[in-house]
């Protein structure tokens, strides 16, 4: 319930762990239903991609794995933490 809310809200980006299992049809019904409009969720995902495409997520969509090698990431201490 609270989901096409905060999207109506003016919510675009929404964060969870297994929850979006329910999430995805909760929004597809409130879609079917008229609970959100479509171009009430086509604005969020637009706003989104804007980001990601300023911030060159399209562009360059992997991370440098030099950056995680084990001695850093991973490593001992990590782990240990």
């Amino acid at each position: 319930e609270a989901a096409p809310s905060a999207l109506n809200a003016g919510i675009d980006l929404f964060m969870m762990g297994d929850t979006w299992k329910t999430f995805a049809p909760a929004m597809k019904t409130a879609l079917g239903n008229g609970t959100i409009t479509e171009a009430r969720l086509n604005d969020a995902v637009r706003r989104v991609l804007r980001v990601k495409l300023r911030h060159g997520l399209f562009a360059k969509p992997l991370t440098d794995r030099t950056l995680t090698n084990g001695d850093v990431l991973g490593s001992a201490t990590h782990r240990s933490i």
